[in-house]
């Protein structure tokens, strides 16, 4: 829990020391793993920075579910990876791995459309050192960060054609999302209404005009 000097846990702050330090964080973090795999990108110094990215994905991944079943939360519907930002981080973990390119380009328009605006407004209530702070802005910024490793570093580069290839994919996974919405009573991708913190959805309009403005952007 992120703690105050009175113990209490100490709330998220928009743009605070907290939120500014972990997006300085992530920009450092994907220019230099793109700096170092531009000198040699299939180099022991590349293959390397690969696996720690995966580490850092994956060991964050199992403390934040880990947490969550000790807390007596986690449920199968919370490990269905219906959220943008959670296919992201599969993709991720796909393109560190074998480095399809298919998965790359998707992973770039997914990472900034979806995984960059949550780092930007997230929906985060508690400051850092909470774990849930350190868990939200890690995985993000991990996914952030191996989106640019990969197009810059690695050079997998979106191809002709690739923008309308992944915006035709966010329908479709939209559309799933919308359909396990309805089954569920969840709200994967704020389909049925915006999160209760203040993100950039609040700039798109009421539901469900927000939908189709967040589309036509």
């Amino acid at each position: 829990q992120g703690k105050g000097h009175n113990g209490a846990v100490r709330p998220f702050r928009l743009l605070g020391p907290d939120h500014l330090g972990a997006l300085a964080l992530t920009v450092g973090l994907a220019a230099a793993a793109a700096a170092l795999a531009r000198r040699d990108a299939r180099g022991r110094a590349t293959l390397a920075v690969r696996a720690l990215l995966a580490l850092g994905l994956v060991a964050l991944l199992a403390a934040e579910l880990g947490t969550a079943a000790r807390e007596g939360w986690l449920t199968w519907t919370t490990l269905l990876p219906l959220e943008l930002c959670d296919a992201a981080l599969l993709l991720a973990l796909l393109v560190l791995w074998r480095q399809p390119r298919w998965a790359a380009e998707l992973l770039w328009f997914w990472a900034g459309a979806g995984t960059l605006p949550a780092l930007l407004t997230p929906d985060v209530g508690e400051g850092f050192p909470s774990l849930w702070f350190v868990a939200f802005f890690g995985l993000h910024g991990l996914v952030v960060a191996t989106a640019v490793l990969a197009v810059f570093g690695l050079g997998l580069r979106p191809r002709p054609g690739a923008a309308r290839r992944a915006f035709v994919l966010t329908l479709a996974w939209a559309a799933l999302a919308g359909l396990a919405n309805l089954a569920l009573g969840t709200n994967f991708m704020y389909l049925r209404h915006k999160p209760a913190a203040p993100t950039l959805l609040d700039q798109l309009g009421p539901w469900p005009l927000y939908l189709v403005t967040s589309a036509a952007l």
